[in-house]
């Protein structure tokens, strides 16, 4: 159902995708101290859309893996680069070996996955020891959380089954046994008044009922 979701949701989307150019170069100036990204670093990103953050990292090493994959490499194809391997799959059962990359990509993916357990362990499995995962996942407050809630059960919000409040990801990410490096966070009150001041009623409906979220990444290691 969430699959279908997304799929419906870039069939409509217009605008220009360069913005992932803009997320990898963020993405390597995060990872930058602990991994210097080179033409051998092996890369893997879980849920990459049309082409994914992992098009603008400049090694001979890349993969991604999209569920709706058959889509993406028909209708994007002038966008992706080709010297990255496109497979379609799920993070839940990676068709790689153990111990295999370097750096792990996941964003905004988890909350969008049918086991974001799994997911996580699936991605401890692939990384060898010593390497990076970089998370980004939209966060909620407390309240916010109660009323995703409701949202899920009544599967009003089809194209998230799950939400996060930061306490719970930092705490799935540690029973997986996983160090966490590195935190950053939005702030909910500079979200809230861009959400308000945006003209979009969907946004500002999600303000007047504070069911905002926020980008929370994590940079984690094995």
């Amino acid at each position: 159902m969430a699959q279908q979701y997304e799929h419906g949701w870039w069939k409509n989307y217009q605008a220009d995708i360069q913005w992932y150019r803009e997320v990898a170069e963020r993405i390597e100036e995060l990872v930058d101290p602990y991994l210097k990204i080179q033409d051998d670093t092996r890369i893997l990103e879980i849920g990459a859309g049309p082409c994914g953050p992992i098009s603008f990292f400049k090694s001979n090493y890349r993969y991604a893996v999209e569920p709706l994959n058959d889509y993406f490499e028909k209708e994007y194809a002038d966008v992706r680069d080709s010297l990255v391997q496109y497979k379609k799959g799920i993070g839940e059962k990676l068709f790689f070996e153990d111990s295999l990359f370097d750096l792990i990509v996941s964003d905004n993916v988890l909350d969008h996955c049918r086991n974001p357990w799994q997911v996580l362990l699936e991605m401890k499995r692939v990384l060898k020891n010593g390497g990076l995962i970089f998370l980004r996942v939209h966060v909620y407050t407390v309240w916010a959380l109660f009323m995703r809630k409701i949202l899920e059960w009544f599967r009003i919000d089809r194209g998230h089954p799950y939400s996060f409040s930061r306490k719970k990801l930092i705490r799935i990410v540690g029973a997986q046994k996983l160090k966490i490096l590195q935190v950053e966070a939005d702030r909910y009150l500079d979200k809230w008044l861009m959400d308000m001041r945006s003209g979009s009623p969907k946004r500002m409906i999600k303000s007047l009922f504070l069911i905002n979220s926020v980008d929370f990444i994590l940079l984690i290691t094995k």
